[in-house]
């Protein structure tokens, strides 16, 4: 039976501050800003971590929307490689994994409800970005 999924953030801040000019390199947007990150499934969290690089993340589920296959997740904050993924199953479905899972799962995720979930997270976190921290993202999260 499929699981639903959801992407959660909350405490979103920068973990440096800007240059005096306040400009950012990508590699600094991509891993300056941080946040409290959830991946829910079945409204458990089966994926929790504090100070995540969620626009590192967003990057990378950008980047997997817009090519397909599987979606693995490599932080250069870590060593863990991949942190998270979502394996493609011959039925087209997902499995989910990650590193420091909560619970084990042998559900999947529908296609369409990863997508849609992915990009309900990408969104969110542009929008969030913007207006708590007056960064545009676009510039890494196309």
């Amino acid at each position: 039976m499929p699981s639903d999924v959801e992407f959660r953030f909350n405490q979103l801040q920068l973990e440096h501050a800007a240059s005096s000019a306040g400009k950012f390199e990508d590699w600094q947007l991509l891993l300056w800003p941080v946040a409290d990150f959830a991946i829910q499934i079945e409204n458990k969290v089966f994926f929790e971590e504090f100070d995540f690089t969620v626009v590192e993340f967003a990057s990378s589920a950008s980047k997997w929307l817009r090519k397909g296959g599987d979606f693995e997740f490599s932080s250069m904050e870590s060593d863990l490689n991949p942190m998270l993924a979502f394996y493609r199953r011959p039925d087209g479905n997902f499995m989910p994994y990650a590193a420091h899972a909560a619970f084990a799962t042998d559900g999947f995720i529908e296609h369409g409800a990863l997508v849609k979930a992915l990009n309900q997270f990408i969104d969110r976190l542009k929008k969030t970005a913007f207006e708590q921290l007056g960064l545009r993202v676009e510039q890494v999260v196309k």
